[in-house]
């Protein structure tokens, strides 16, 4: 054969759909010399026809595929033709090859279940007469077939396919597959936008504010930021160039771990705690290191617990106080003793504070506020649970202009910016609750405390150890007495009862026996949920 005719048959191989005038293109040659070479080499025998390789994962994912070696008795004057003719009429034969070593045929064969295989290969194929013995292995994973491959899955980074989904977003999913259950599950209020951050948004659409505002954020939402940290949390922030509009407070988490982590540097993350800290300190390079809070401490970071987890490799700490799922809080004087710990082994401080308008017995403290903690401290917040504007993804991050003008960076190659409606939303959201004297925030919180001390009360008397929550919208009572763990108290509950819990171990290991209940939700239904988990407990409860 001729160089040019491998060099089209390369090119076919790889792709049949190419046309004779894209060959020529990548040849170099004259559209009517390829036509012609492609032509002789049909007529020729050489190329048979033109097939598709379809993924048959992807189309016919129940199925199931065997590769089976046969040894076969050759027919006089034949060879193995004859045989081989007989086995491909079968309909679950896909490919058949002759092939040299200890067996003769490769038969490739497809059913709908592994039962349905065997019977094949029993009651068919080996009943031939001229088989002799078979040796059949089921086909569990394909990596290559021919050029298609089929296995995108094992190029991911090791990062990401090996993280856990979402145990929130689990929950969240099944119960989608019960649209008669009650969900304390999601952390998102029942409350609606207040009308006046609506309208502030409409009206901005009506303006066509539609284009792109600065990396930073609208300049005049960065200013009121910048007061409302002043008033509410006494911290001193320059709206010009230390604050960050960012799309909701996760998104100033992911920055701030991207832009000071480097490979090995490890993390203190106390737990249990929100999710999504411990994947995105991996996928920041990151090591995740618990710390634990217990009960006992009203679910509190303990100074001689951040000690004991601290190594030469030890970066940052993440303070996610009011907490997700406990709802305990940090008062001044524990933020002040881990301070000195924090000080001390100079450390960074991410301090997640979007439930801080969200506490019950106190005022909140950031610890960015105590002597000697802002130039190491990131404060992220948000208006997602204050202002029940969820949906609107908009949060921010307040730090050092010496350090933030780098987290921007990341922000603009990534984002770019927040969504500019949802600016202008907040801008209302913060001018009308300060000259309001925040009635809406208070109001919402006053309805979540008598949800609170319901809750509560409820899941003690029936025998659920339930720490009162001093902050957030959530209890984390334990559910021990029941014989279950939190995973098959939740998953049996959303069964039997139609009630969705969130289980505790998703929170991190140390929430394995608890469940999470969100009491952000009407108290008609969080009273029938209520009722609905007393009956599942008196079931399974251990005396």
């Amino acid at each position: 054969m001729t160089k040019l005719e491998n060099d089209i048959l390369k090119i076919i191989k790889d792709d049949s759909r190419h046309t004779p005038q894209e060959i020529a293109v990548m040849l170099n040659l004259d559209e009517q010399k390829v036509k012609e070479t492609i032509k002789s080499l049909e007529t020729n025998g050489i190329i048979v026809k033109y097939t598709a390789i379809i993924n048959d994962e992807k189309m016919n994912k129940d199925l199931v595929e065997a590769f089976i070696e046969v040894k076969v008795s050759p027919q006089h004057n034949r060879g193995f033709d004859a045989i081989a003719e007989e086995i491909y009429q079968f309909q679950e034969v896909k490919s058949l090859y002759l092939m040299s070593g200890a067996y003769d045929l490769a038969v490739i064969v497809e059913g709908k279940t592994l039962k349905e295989v065997a019977m094949f290969v029993s009651e068919k194929l080996s009943s031939l007469d001229k088989v002799i013995s078979t040796a059949t292995h089921f086909i569990l994973k394909k990596y290559k077939d021919g050029r298609f491959m089929f296995d995108m899955e094992s190029r991911l980074s090791k990062r990401v396919s090996g993280l856990r989904p979402s145990g929130i977003r689990r929950f969240f999913d099944l119960v989608n597959e019960h649209p008669d259950a009650i969900s304390l599950g999601v952390g998102e209020p029942d409350f609606v936008t207040p009308w006046n951050v609506r309208d502030a948004a409409i009206k901005s659409i009506q303006k066509g504010y539609t284009q792109y505002t600065s990396n930073w954020g609208l300049a005049e939402l960065r200013e009121e930021i910048s007061i409302h940290l002043n008033d509410m949390y006494a911290l001193s922030y320059n709206g010009k160039d230390e604050i960050l509009v960012t799309v909701g407070a996760s998104e100033a988490i992911d920055l701030t771990l991207r832009a000071i982590i480097t490979p090995g540097d490890e993390v203190l993350i106390p737990e249990p705690s929100y999710v999504s800290y411990h994947p995105c300190v991996v996928l920041s390079d990151g090591v995740p290191v618990p710390v634990k809070t217990e009960l006992k401490d009203d679910f509190k970071l303990k100074p001689e617990n951040i000690l004991s987890a601290i190594t030469p490799k030890t970066k940052a700490i993440i303070i996610p106080y009011p907490n997700n799922p406990t709802g305990g809080i940090m008062d001044k004087d524990d933020l002040e003793k881990i301070a000195k710990v924090i000080i001390e082994k100079d450390l960074i401080v991410i301090s997640d504070e979007i439930y801080s308008y969200l506490t019950y017995s106190s005022k909140h403290v950031s610890i960015a506020s105590i002597p000697k903690m802002r130039e190491r401290t990131f404060v992220i917040n948000g208006f997602s649970k204050a202002f029940a504007m969820t949906g609107w993804r908009l949060g921010f991050l307040a730090a050092p202009k010496e350090v933030l003008k780098h987290i921007v960076k990341i922000h603009q190659y990534t984002i770019m910016c927040a969504p500019t409606f949802s600016q202008y939303a907040a801008i209302s959201a913060l001018k009308n609750g300060a000259s309001d004297n925040w009635s809406d925030i208070m109001a919402m919180r006053d309805d979540y405390d008598k949800r609170r001390r319901l809750t509560v009360h409820r899941f003690n008397q029936m025998g659920l150890k339930c720490f009162e929550p001093r902050g957030a919208f959530y209890t984390f009572p334990n559910v021990s007495c029941t014989g279950m763990d939190g995973d098959e108290f939740a998953e049996k509950l959303l069964d039997k009862k139609k009630v969705a819990v969130v289980p505790g171990s998703v929170f991190g290991d140390f929430g394995k026996y608890h469940v999470r209940a969100c009491y952000a939700t009407a108290v008609k239904s969080l009273t029938e949920a209520l009722n609905r988990i007393e009956d599942f407990v008196q079931e399974y409860k251990k005396i």
